[in-house]
């Protein structure tokens, strides 16, 4: 692992968690090693958590001015290949 100046690490897992927060997840059983029940007998369920979109309703926000730029550095760059500017 590299080191990071992210006390609490978030950079290094950002992109494993990203969509469990984007998506959210369904209830599930966290029992260490799986199954349904522990020895003791009891089942330990996670609620699950709710979708906190933050990802993609940036992305479609900025989507059309993301393609503008990419189409002027593109338009700018075959008029500077073509000797233009």
């Amino acid at each position: 692992m590299t080191q990071t100046k992210d006390k609490d690490a978030a950079g290094i897992f950002a992109k494993f968690i990203w969509r469990f927060l984007e998506f959210g997840t369904a209830p599930h059983n966290v029992v260490p090693g799986g199954g349904n029940i522990s020895f003791s007998g009891e089942a330990h369920m996670h609620p699950g958590t709710a979708a906190q979109p933050h990802v993609f309703h940036t992305w479609r926000a900025y989507r059309k001015a993301a393609r503008r730029k990419l189409l002027a550095a593109v338009n700018k760059g075959v008029r500077e290949a073509q000797g233009k500017r």
